[in-house]
């Protein structure tokens, strides 16, 4: 027998219909729901069937009572809950998308949170110079970073230890060879005085033991510099004639014993500099060039003012360098044999590659030119 009183609407919205069997045989039913049970073969206390009624698909729930002879049988079609299943998404859809982006702008803060100190830590160390080598702080690092932290303590204090050793070393280094040469010095200028008929010879050994000072000289003023600290390398107001005349003046006896002109040629009146690694790149290529160039070569000092800065150019009469070997020339001990004259030229002069990060204005130096390469 069908119920033929009103459905509310939020049921029949739904689509949820019932029967009441007993005995396989339908007592009451609401809806299209047929006249015959959904389910006829049920053998439990309660559970959920697919039933069909005629070519349409139905879920059933299924509750029977405890002796099995009454039982009630809840259906909806699969259309129906497919229907409320794509509305409920739709409602939920942008509700869910705010509470995803509110919980992962959550985790991001935390995560920040967490990082922070690791991140800290990073910026410390990175920090660190051969002049700070001190301990990075561990009672402030999280619990998991602190042996990493000590660890890392430990290597700066080595490394601190071993570069305290090398200045030392140098500092001494210093001392030691300059004294031995300047008593060979003053020796052969008393040997000058007491054999004038030695003096060409004397003279040689003179100049020789110049140069090795010099040598000396720039091998711990490069021992001392450090190219990946420039901008901590001291800078002043360099008056660059004055400089070039002083270099000019220093090479002079080697140039007239190789009857080679030295000439200097400047225009600009001063840069900003370290003065010291101007002299000893300056120094390294005129000792080069009045070395190696044939007697009566012209050997000129150029500076001069252009757009990206200041040129300072030692040039002479010679062949020049070959392209090939250019880009070795600041290398420390390189030698190179000229293919026209068959003579073999000594450089290592590592301050040119410095020189033009510890200038300002820039500073742009041009061995190529030069006969010894």
């Amino acid at each position: 027998m069908a119920n033929t009183g009103p459905i509310d609407r939020d049921r029949r919205h739904a689509g949820i219909y019932y029967q009441l069997v007993a005995d396989n045989r339908v007592l009451r039913r609401t809806g299209p729901t047929p006249d015959e049970p959904f389910v006829t073969d049920f053998d439990r206390h309660k559970g959920f069937r697919t039933a069909w009624v005629g070519i349409v698909p139905w879920r059933v729930f299924v509750l029977r009572d405890e002796d099995g002879g009454a039982e009630v049988q809840v259906g909806q079609p699969l259309q129906a809950r497919t229907e409320i299943l794509e509305e409920l998404a739709d409602d939920l859809i942008w509700p869910a998308m705010t509470l995803l982006a509110l919980l992962g702008a959550v985790i991001w803060l935390a995560i920040s949170r967490l990082i922070g100190p690791i991140e800290q830590t990073a910026l410390t160390i990175a920090g660190k110079t051969p002049e700070d080598l001190t301990p990075v702080a561990v009672i402030e690092q999280p619990v998991e970073l602190q042996p990493i932290v000590n660890a890392l303590n430990t290597v700066l204090g080595r490394l601190d230890h071993a570069l305290q050793a090398e200045r030392r070393f140098t500092a001494d280094a210093a001392h030691e060879l300059r004294t031995p040469l300047s008593a060979l010095r003053m020796k052969i200028q008393l040997l000058e005085r007491q054999h004038p008929e030695h003096r060409p010879s004397l003279r040689q050994l003179y100049h020789d033991t110049d140069r090795c000072t010099a040598l000396i000289e720039n091998l711990l003023t490069l021992a001392r510099f450090d190219a990946a600290q420039a901008a901590t390398v001291p800078r002043e107001s360099v008056a660059l004639p004055d400089l070039l005349d002083e270099l000019r003046r220093y090479h002079l006896p080697q140039a007239e014993t190789g009857q080679i002109e030295l000439a200097v040629e400047c225009s600009v009146a001063t840069l900003v500099g370290n003065a010291d690694l101007l002299r000893i790149a300056l120094r390294n290529l005129l000792d080069n060039a009045l070395r190696y160039c044939p007697p009566g070569c012209r050997v000129r000092i150029e500076a001069r003012s252009i757009a990206a800065g200041i040129r300072l150019t030692v040039r002479d009469d010679g062949p020049g360098v070959e392209a090939s070997q250019r880009s070795q020339l600041a290398g420390r001990f390189f030698f190179e044999c000229s293919a026209a004259t068959g003579a073999e030229a000594a450089w290592g002069c590592p301050s040119l590659s410095a020189l033009p990060r510890c200038t300002a204005p820039r500073c742009i130096s041009r061995p190529a030119s030069i006969n010894a390469a």
